[in-house]
């Protein structure tokens, strides 16, 4: 959300008021208070400081390029129409397949890990199919991250990237409050929950 608004005033000039700032500020910080309270000490240290300056750079150009996106996605909609945004997420997607050439190697191991899981009876008693167990939870992944998908990009045809984002963010933080308290069976602690409480009151 920084990150997009910085953009947004940098490049289209957008103005925000006290309030809107104060309100992004607040959920960075409590995002930021929430996750590290539910992060689990490392066991073991693995990788160079310079593997890690990599992975940080590499996050912070993913940060810059979706909020790029999110700025010319909204010139884009103001251009020719709100109403096609399912254009928009097709062409997002079909530019992206490529790139997973780049990493066959690691997709092809993936498929014969997952064709190696358990078999599962699919069907009626009379009619139906052994899969790989693998694949049923993968399906699911897919049609819940198809709904999102969808949901996203259909926000970003009505509303502005700030917009966006703060509801991207309110749904992983309560992801992380159900994943913590009702996956891992903790109760959470004061950082949890005042993260999570800054981020639904901004």
């Amino acid at each position: 959300m920084v990150v997009n608004m910085l953009l947004g005033w940098a490049v289209d000039n957008k103005h925000y008021s006290v309030l809107q700032i104060a309100s992004v500020a607040m959920v960075s910080i409590g995002v930021v208070v929430a996750t590290i309270s539910a992060a689990q000490p490392a066991q073991t240290t693995t990788g160079s400081t310079e593997e890690y300056v990599i992975g940080v750079l590499l996050l912070s150009m993913a940060l810059i390029s979706s909020g790029t996106m999110g700025i010319f996605q909204e010139h884009t909609y103001a251009m020719y129409g709100r109403e096609h945004w399912h254009e928009a997420l097709f062409y997002s997607h079909l530019f992206a397949l490529p790139l997973f050439l780049l990493n066959w190697q690691s997709i092809t191991r993936q498929i014969k890990l997952a064709n190696a899981t358990h078999l599962q009876w699919i069907g009626t008693q009379e009619l139906g199919v052994y899969i790989p167990s693998y694949y049923i939870v993968l399906l699911l992944n897919v049609l819940t991250q198809l709904l999102c998908v969808n949901g996203v990009n259909r926000l970003t045809s009505q509303v502005s990237s700030v917009s966006v984002s703060l509801v991207l963010v309110v749904r992983k933080a309560v992801s992380l409050v159900i994943s913590v308290v009702w996956l891992n069976g903790s109760k959470g602690n004061t950082s949890l929950w005042g993260g999570a409480t800054a981020v639904m009151l901004a």
